[in-house]
């Protein structure tokens, strides 16, 4: 039977942030002028974010949940050809750090801004608390605050110095050798503090039989709430997926063979574009059925809803990838004066028959675009090396215009308005690794 939590060997062996396929759109006309690693071909584009994917279940028999949606005729709804007016929503957030006096902050300081005291000391409450209730309660020694503290300067150090073996960090040996570990704990008492860590009272687990993460307890809500106190995103924010990886077992592990780490505990995450702050992170258990259910939305509104509830109507504009966006989404953003902006999978509900054919057959050649409107979103497809389709609240259209480069030759390359910008604010989110 799979483990519906996290045993304490699991943080040091397992948690290993993956890099994600960065999911940008590009001309295949050779630029020159594009940075390493910042643009990917079309042939990786869109399919990227594999939210939908079943745990532990094989590539063949995995299939894509925008595969089973049916077809639905909106052209009634949607005009083609005509541009789209977008919906004056002026800016109304207050942006930027909320923590006074933190420019002379030392690392360490800057840490204990996310990680507080009182969350420490609940770690440090719950993990004697456990040690305690141990067969070999009589040999613990009673852990402190700065012993946690020393345990955890170590862990994030581990992750930064791979090595072989968890004792090879405390080895002699001249090609493993790193004396901080030896002066900073000793190697018998990180192990003990390792195999006793503890975020919650395990006697409380009978007032929440259902919650997948009750073994975080509040610390984890906690270190997230921080994130919201501490800083505030500028207008441009972004949704998406990460993925740590993990081989345990456990029962919402996923399989994403796209990702770098394939196995692992995935999260959604929105973070502020410019910079990669993450803002608000959602660990996914597999009860957003229910709950998106419970919402009367689908899996994807609801968890883009919900990462959005604190930055609603202040006028941010959301770029996502075509896993979460669909016209419902937009309508119901829009609603709540948020702009979106993202690539759009063809077959969603709502997008116009003729949009949806283009993929499937020849009416647009290479650089060409259909753009279709309703009276406040726009949905449109652009012929390049395949058929890209977006939806936005912000751009008028779909039509190609100069980037501003040039290929070898010198022509100018060109790209619809909604492509580029969306490649600026894309690439910049969340947990890249060399992984």
């Amino acid at each position: 039977m799979a483990r519906n939590y996290f045993n304490q060997s699991d943080i040091i062996s397992g948690y290993i942030s993956s890099g994600e396929e960065d999911d940008v759109i590009e001309s295949d006309v050779d630029d020159g002028n594009i940075s390493d690693g910042a643009i990917i071909g079309s042939d990786g584009d869109f399919e990227s974010s594999e939210s939908d994917s079943d745990i532990d279940e094989p590539p063949n028999r995995r299939r894509r949940t925008a595969d089973r949606i049916p077809a639905a005729d909106t052209n009634a709804e949607f005009v083609r050809g005509q541009n789209l007016t977008p919906t004056d929503i002026p800016f109304a957030g207050d942006p930027g750090v909320k923590v006074r006096n933190i420019a002379g902050l030392s690392p360490f300081g800057y840490l204990k801004l996310f990680i507080t005291t009182s969350i420490m000391n609940t770690i440090v409450t719950e993990t004697n608390r456990f040690a305690m209730e141990s067969p070999d309660s009589e040999s613990w020694e009673t852990v402190t605050a700065d012993d946690m503290w020393r345990f955890f300067a170590l862990v994030i150090l581990m992750g930064l110095s791979r090595k072989p073996r968890l004792s090879n960090y405390w080895s002699r040996k001249p090609i493993y050798n790193n004396p901080i570990f030896s002066k900073t704990l000793s190697r018998d008492r990180f192990q003990r503090i390792l195999g006793r860590l503890h975020f919650v009272n395990n006697a409380e687990q009978a007032n929440d039989p259902n919650n997948r993460l009750f073994k975080l307890g509040t610390v984890y809500k906690n270190i997230t709430d921080r994130f919201k106190a501490v800083y505030t995103p500028m207008t441009n924010i972004s949704i998406d997926e990460t993925l740590s990886k993990w081989r345990g077992r456990v029962s919402f592990r996923q399989y994403i063979p796209s990702k770098a780490a394939k196995y692992g505990i995935k999260a959604f995450v929105l973070a502020e574009a410019a910079t990669g702050y993450v803002y608000c992170h959602h660990i996914y258990t597999g009860n957003e059925k229910e709950a998106a259910a419970a919402a009367g939305m689908s899996i994807t509104e609801n968890i883009v809803m919900c990462l959005m509830v604190s930055l609603l109507h202040l006028g941010y504009k959301l770029w996502m990838d075509n896993w979460y966006n669909s016209p419902g989404l937009a309508k119901r953003l829009l609603a709540a004066r948020t702009h979106v902006c993202g690539t759009l999978r063809s077959n969603r509900k709502e997008v116009p028959t003729l949009v949806q054919k283009h993929p499937n057959n020849t009416t647009l050649k290479k650089g060409e675009s259909v753009t279709y409107s309703s009276d406040k979103i726009m949905v449109g497809t652009w012929q390049d090396k395949k058929p890209i389709t977006m939806l936005s609240t912000m751009h008028q259209n779909c039509s190609p215009v100069p980037t501003g480069n040039t290929t070898r030759d010198g022509q100018p390359i060109l790209k619809p308005t909604c492509i580029q910008d969306y490649n600026r604010y894309v690439p910049f989110i969340i947990y890249r690794s060399s992984n």
